[in-house]
């Protein structure tokens, strides 16, 4: 009697398909989004919406406030409005 072929180790099962991440958000949204960060952050802070606008022209040399800002330049008002209020809570306690 011949020997039994060697059996082969079972081939893994393929790894299940994954969905298609969702596309990206259009520029408008990524940016009204950071838009209201902004203005929540700097709202923690006791600035309204005209002092967020006098601060981000003067800072950036700019007229329009916000609107004038390229994406990087808001994510560092954020950045910025968002140390000043930490500190700020940090102080109070």
């Amino acid at each position: 009697m011949a020997p039994a072929p060697a059996r082969q180790p079972a081939k893994p099962a393929p790894p299940p398909e994954r969905p298609a991440a969702p596309p990206p958000a259009p520029e408008a949204e990524q940016t009204a989004d950071l838009d209201a960060q902004i203005l929540k952050a700097a709202e923690e802070l006791g600035y309204d919406a005209a002092k967020v606008r006098k601060w981000v022209n003067q800072k950036f040399e700019v007229t329009g406030g916000l609107e004038s800002l390229t994406p990087h330049d808001k994510r560092e008002v954020l950045k910025i409005f968002r140390e000043q209020a930490h500190t700020a809570k940090a102080a109070r306690k």
